[in-house]
């Protein structure tokens, strides 16, 4: 199970979850500018967690002040374990993109819509 950080930390971006992370999977960090192109701190609108880093912990959820970080039902595989065309640093950036929008989205979608189908 993987964890990933919703909606609620959209604007806040408190660091609490970076300090008590003990292998650095809380990205991107204040002060940090990252040689492989992925936008720094003040470029971004909320952090988020690579799911390839975390190790499933759970030290960062109860620090969080804005309950923003949740557990995944599965760990999910990155694209550059397949065949992709991208170089995997641009190819992991969409896909955490793609994770976290698609995790605020489903944690904010009222009931109906995260049912499943009989």
């Amino acid at each position: 199970m993987a964890y990933v950080i919703a909606e609620p930390c959209i604007g806040v971006k408190d660091t609490a979850c970076v300090d008590a992370c003990p292998v650095d999977c809380i990205h991107p960090k204040k002060n940090t500018s990252y040689e492989d192109g992925r936008p720094g701190f003040e470029d971004v609108q909320q952090l988020y967690i690579d799911p390839v880093e975390c190790i499933d912990c759970g030290a960062c959820v109860p620090v969080c002040p804005v309950s923003a970080i949740f557990a995944t039902v599965s760990r999910v595989t990155p694209p550059e374990a397949s065949s992709t065309a991208l170089p995997p640093t641009i190819s992991t950036a969409r896909f955490i993109v793609a994770v976290s929008i698609l995790s605020s989205i489903m944690i904010s979608a009222p009931p109906v819509l995260r049912t499943s189908p009989s």
